[in-house]
């Protein structure tokens, strides 16, 4: 009995021990996680960011502005274009002798008015001093004249630099001008005027046209038909007082024909009423 008791003993005796060595280990173990639960978490190695790149410079491109919508794009229109024109605006208050001015071929109209009472004297004065008396008035005045602009034989002036001269005690306007025209009024027409007047433009063509100047002043009188390049000139009405003047005419190429075809100018110088009428 008392040998089996002994044995027990040292059974339990070395249970003991193994338990006391499971206890260690598991108390060692438990420590080691505190101590490491006690210590603080090291912080993360942050991570850089990426450094961007450049960014190149972008050059600007033009952009074309597009028209607000609902608004139509405008036509530009069609303009016919007006008559050649050259010519000079003059005026003053008593004697003046202007600047040269340039006359080339044509016909030149001079359109004057004078707002004295004394004598309105208006010349075309050339280089060499000789002088053209381009109008003679009296007293209050508003008319036109015409004078042609060519080197050809019997033409009022050559082309080249003239001035004007006025001679007068009153205020006056001189205005003159020299146009081409490609289209004009045809016979047949009938137009009364009074005083000195210019008409513009005439279309004549190929064939015959009858011309009737009637004129009811009782001063002189001329009428003329001249050509717009200033090359031809027909006197188509002349005389004093009340008088009807009628010419048959021939218009053409032929070298017995009264007149070319082309765009004239009918010039009247008279103080009183006049008419003329043409017809083929």
């Amino acid at each position: 009995m008392e040998a089996i008791s002994h044995r027990d003993s040292m059974s339990a005796i070395r249970e003991d021990k193994t338990l006391k060595k499971h206890m260690l280990v598991v108390l060692a173990i438990g420590l080691a996680l505190g101590i490491a639960a006690c210590q603080p978490a090291s912080a993360p190695t942050p991570t850089p960011e990426p450094t961007p790149l450049a960014q190149p410079t972008a050059t600007p491109v033009p952009v074309a502005t597009a028209a607000p919508r609902g608004e139509p794009e405008t036509a530009t229109p069609t303009v016919t274009p007006p008559p050649v024109m050259r010519g000079a605006d003059l005026s003053g208050d008593g004697d003046k002798l202007t600047r040269p001015l340039a006359f080339e071929s044509g016909v030149i109209r001079m359109l004057a008015t004078h707002g004295g009472s004394g004598d309105f004297l208006v010349q075309i004065v050339a280089p060499d001093g000789s002088a053209l008396p381009a109008l003679n008035a009296r007293g209050e005045y508003m008319g036109a004249v015409a004078f042609r602009v060519s080197k050809a034989g019997g033409a009022d002036l050559a082309p080249g630099d003239y001035q004007v001269r006025v001679v007068t005690t009153g205020p006056w306007t001189v205005s003159m001008r020299q146009q081409s025209w490609s289209k004009g009024q045809t016979p047949p027409f009938t137009l009364t005027r009074t005083g000195s007047t210019v008409l513009s433009p005439i279309r004549l063509d190929d064939g015959a046209v009858r011309v009737t100047f009637t004129h009811k002043g009782d001063s002189a009188f001329t009428a003329r038909l001249l050509h717009q390049d200033g090359q031809r000139a027909l006197v188509v009405g002349q005389g004093s007082g009340p008088s009807e003047n009628e010419r048959r005419l021939t218009v053409g190429t032929d070298a017995s024909a009264d007149l070319a075809s082309g765009i004239y100018l009918l010039a009247v110088v008279a103080d009183g009423e006049w008419t003329v009428s043409m017809t083929p």
